[in-house]
């Protein structure tokens, strides 16, 4: 089954391929407002659906077939729209994805963007952990992520909720505290794993700002084609 794909020129060398989570495919909202404030900026951007979306199955219990499906998107890529750099930004499982992709790349992974780091549910990305509560990594756990983080080929910023439930900000901060690469770190206050607010001072709207500043213009690799006349 072929991949749903929106494909948006902008001027950038470097393509913005935005990776859903596991429950919403790139018509959710967010995913629609991440591409949304992307091509605002004339990035150029990609969205996709995992093949599972399509069918109106589940992701593979491994994410293998999710990995090999992104891989196909950024061959897609280079092959059809002539791009040879890629910025990966996946929403929770989406990032994980992405942080595999980045670790087999040599150098045509720009950045990985990680929009809620889902590390209690492994690098499988098992679903059915969440129906712990609460659960606890143990170091051998966090250690898998350590050596996927160190493996990437670019930069990597993760943006979590300071109340996500999936991941708490000390053990991603444990996670990434002895990796040589570049890693950044933006904690959005009172947040859940979708962002959402715990707080009557902030709003769902005020923590997608947050999220956008996080990505532009400080950290996104952009560079711009010229124009042809």
């Amino acid at each position: 089954m072929k991949n749903k794909i929106i494909y948006y020129k902008g001027n950038g060398d470097i393509l913005n391929i935005i990776i859903h989570g596991a429950n919403e495919g790139s018509d959710s909202e967010f995913i629609k407002f991440i591409s949304k404030s992307l091509q605002s900026k004339c990035l150029p951007v990609l969205t996709f659906d995992f093949s599972y979306i399509t069918a109106n199955t589940a992701p593979s219990p491994d994410k293998s077939k999710e990995l090999a499906e992104l891989l196909n998107i950024v061959k897609i890529a280079k092959e059809q729209y002539n791009y040879s750099k890629f910025n990966l930004i996946g929403k929770s499982m989406g990032g994980v994805i992405a942080l595999k992709v980045g670790s087999k790349s040599e150098k045509e992974i720009a950045s990985v963007v990680i929009l809620g780091f889902p590390i209690y549910l492994g690098t499988d990305v098992n679903i059915d952990l969440m129906k712990i509560d609460p659960f606890v990594p143990d170091e051998n756990y966090l250690n898998d992520f350590s050596e996927l983080i160190k493996n990437q080929s670019g930069e990597v910023l993760i943006v979590q909720g300071e109340k996500d439930l999936l991941g708490s900000v000390k053990d991603i901060k444990a996670i990434i505290k002895n990796s040589s690469k570049k890693i950044k770190l933006v904690t959005i206050p009172n947040a859940t794993h979708g962002f959402t607010p715990l707080s009557k001072e902030s709003t769902l709207e005020k923590n997608n700002e947050m999220i956008i500043k996080a990505l532009i213009p400080g950290f996104l690799h952009t560079h711009f084609r010229p124009k042809s006349n």
